[in-house]
């Protein structure tokens, strides 16, 4: 009897906690500022911004899937592993799936690894083909850019 009720309130705990990270309160609050300096096409690229603050779902994202939006139709080998989601403080959470090279504040951002990126913190990318680089900062946004 005792063992029952205990096994219920174990459950009880582990689903309550689950719940509450899978379901996070953070909002994506920036934006990005994407600059493409070399690709083994020989393509200038103009400097974008992807506005995070607009959207409105809690969801991870790519950043295959951001220069896509950007209208970026290019190929770059592991983009599509290099993770995005909202954190705490206004932060950014970067998740590296990827064999991409990724340096931040001159530390390396290894594979399988999590790093929080907060305002003017910028993060410099080297894809797969170890040839085409990107060099993203995380930065605020203007009050006339919320509307």
């Amino acid at each position: 009897m005792i063992g029952s009720s205990v096994v219920s309130l174990l459950v009880f705990v582990i689903f309550s906690v689950t719940k509450k990270f899978l379901n996070s309160t953070y909002e994506y609050a920036g934006k990005l500022k994407i600059y493409i300096t070399k690709l083994k096409e020989d393509i200038d690229i103009a400097p974008m911004e992807y506005n995070l603050y607009r959207r409105f779902s809690r969801e991870e994202i790519s950043l295959a899937e951001i220069l896509h939006q950007c209208g970026i139709e290019l190929k770059l080998e592991g983009a599509d592993k290099i993770i995005f989601s909202p954190g705490a403080l206004k932060a950014l959470v970067l998740a590296n799936n990827s064999d991409c090279t990724i340096l931040k504040n001159r530390e390396l951002l290894i594979k399988n690894y999590n790093t929080m990126i907060y305002y003017n913190e910028r993060f410099y990318i080297t894809f797969e083909d170890e040839f085409s680089e990107a060099i993203l900062e995380y930065r605020s946004i203007k009050p006339s850019e919320r509307q």
